[in-house]
């Protein structure tokens, strides 16, 4: 009995760790896809407020600067 229990052991443990292992790679790519979208997002966000401050400056590039620099600092945190 014990023989057939350790038998068994050894055949279930690389199943097992290889369902741990994808399980992690699966959480690992929707936290991927799920940082692509908040950054997609952020990003047409800004575009969306360039926009609006062009309307209402002519300082185009001073706010795309500032825009850009923000988004850069903020792509390591996302």
């Amino acid at each position: 009995k014990m023989k057939l229990a350790t038998e068994l052991q050894f055949s279930l443990a690389p199943k097992m760790f290889n369902s741990r292992r994808l399980v992690e790679e699966e959480r690992h790519s929707l936290m991927d896809y799920q940082m692509a979208r908040t950054r997609f997002f952020l990003i047409l966000l800004s575009l969306d407020l360039i926009i609006k401050m062009q309307f209402i400056t002519n300082n185009f590039s001073k706010y795309l600067f500032v825009i850009l620099s923000v988004s850069c600092l903020s792509y390591p945190i996302l």
